[in-house]
C-alpha cells in the first residue's frame, strides 16, 4: 500500500474512506482517522462505519531477522445480541480483507 501513502504525511492525521463487502449483499462505508508515524507505527480510529467503536494500531519493529509486525485493536458494538451478531459478521469480513491485502502485497 506504499503507493497510496504520501511520505510527507508522516506524523500527521489523514482521513481514509473505503468500502468493505459485508456478506453477499451489503457494503459498509468506513471513514477512519489515520495517524502515521512512519516507519514505526500506524494508528486507525473509526469515525464512521458499521460499528460504533474501532481503534487499531500496527507497529513495526526492526529485528536482527527483519521486521516484527504487531497488531492491537479494540472493537465495540451496541444493541446487545443483535449488535454482537452484526459485529461478528463485520469482524469476519475485516479479517478476510486484511488477510487478502497482505497476500496482494506478497505478489
Amino acid at each position: 500500500m506504499q503507493e497510496k501513502v504520501d511520505p510527507r504525511t508522516a506524523g500527521q492525521i489523514v482521513l481514509a474512506a473505503h468500502l468493505t463487502p459485508v456478506g453477499s449483499a451489503l457494503t459498509a462505508v468506513t471513514v477512519e482517522a489515520v495517524t502515521l508515524d512512519l516507519p514505526n507505527r500506524m494508528g486507525f480510529r473509526l469515525l464512521r462505519g458499521p460499528v460504533p467503536h474501532v481503534t487499531e494500531t500496527f507497529t513495526f519493529d526492526e529485528t536482527a531477522n527483519g521486521t516484527r509486525f504487531t497488531y492491537s485493536g479494540e472493537f465495540g458494538t451496541d444493541l446487545w445480541r443483535l449488535g454482537q451478531a452484526w459485529g461478528d459478521l463485520v469482524v469476519r469480513s475485516w479479517v478476510r480483507t486484511v488477510r487478502d491485502t497482505g497476500r496482494d502485497q506478497d505478489r
